[in-house]
């Protein structure tokens, strides 16, 4: 809230919200807590002392090298602990089932025409919500089973009509098979470049 209006914020926690202590403790511990008493305070050449509330902390040494190297390798500390985002392992299994499910059922019921359509949209569906930064790898191990799978049952609708890889390669490109490229960047960084 600023001079009394409400303002929606896309970064970060709602201000006085449980939610932020939490993470930052979460996160803190990691990043700066076991990094400064495992790690740093080993190398310095005076005295150093750490104390941490919360989500603010405070460093203090005995000499100022330390606390100029300290300075900069926390900058680089908390640059090497940016937010990854992955598709969970069991939601993955749980699309790829439903999706070889679908497939089975589809070749007794629609025609390889209709059943490529329908699986570009479902896939294309599938990467609009997890085609996100930092998540392009499994984006793309999901488009690599769901082409086999499709494969698999289209070849099963019949035997005189199956498509050799050359062939089921080209069908895609015809189709406009979705490819597992990034719908939302979610590094502010990059947005913040872009601004």
């Amino acid at each position: 809230m600023e001079d009394g209006l409400v303002q929606a914020s896309e970064e970060g926690t709602p201000k006085g919200s449980i939610l932020s202590p939490l993470l930052s403790n979460i996160y803190l511990h990691y990043a700066l807590d076991l990094w400064f008493s495992r790690r740093f305070k080993r190398r310095c050449q005076g005295e150093a002392y750490y104390f941490r509330f919360a989500d603010d902390f405070l460093a203090c040494f005995q000499y100022k090298a330390d606390a100029l190297a300290f300075r900069q390798q926390l900058e680089d500390r908390l640059e090497g602990f940016k937010l990854k985002r992955r598709t969970n392992r069991k939601k993955f299994g749980q699309s790829l089932n439903k999706f070889t499910d679908w497939a089975r059922r589809s070749r007794c019921a629609l025609s390889k025409g209709q059943m490529l359509r329908k699986a570009k949209i479902r896939v294309a569906g599938h990467l609009n919500y997890y085609a996100i930064t930092d998540n392009s790898e499994r984006c793309s191990t999901y488009i690599y089973h769901v082409t086999r799978i499709l494969f698999k049952w289209l070849n099963r609708k019949s035997q005189r009509r199956s498509y050799t890889w050359e062939g089921y390669r080209q069908v895609l490109k015809r189709v406009g098979w979705p490819k597992p490229n990034v719908r939302k960047d979610l590094n502010p960084c990059c947005r913040a470049e872009a601004i």
